[in-house]
């Protein structure tokens, strides 16, 4: 489980809105474009009961849609495992 402060980094670095909603909360995205278009729409990413809920849906989806593993990724340390084909010396 991530920490709030996770969390908080994995919602700046996307640039995810959020949307309250009466009983659920929707994380989202929007593309960016130049400052004489029109504003493109919103794409949901995530929704949960909570923001912590949300925010942790949005993360175990963009680390099935990277192929990252929990066991793959040491999230206290940053540092990410990589696979190796054959022998390594």
């Amino acid at each position: 489980m991530p920490s709030d402060a996770e969390r908080f980094r994995f919602l700046a670095k996307f640039r995810l809105h959020v949307a309250f909603h009466a009983d659920h909360v929707t994380l989202m995205w929007q593309e960016r474009v130049l400052h004489w278009e029109a504003s493109p729409p919103y794409y949901p990413v995530a929704s949960g009961k909570t923001l912590e809920d949300a925010t942790d849906a949005a993360i175990e989806r963009w680390k099935r849609k990277h192929g990252l593993t929990p066991a793959a990724v040491f999230a206290d340390s940053g540092v990410v495992s990589l696979c190796v084909r054959g022998w390594v010396s």
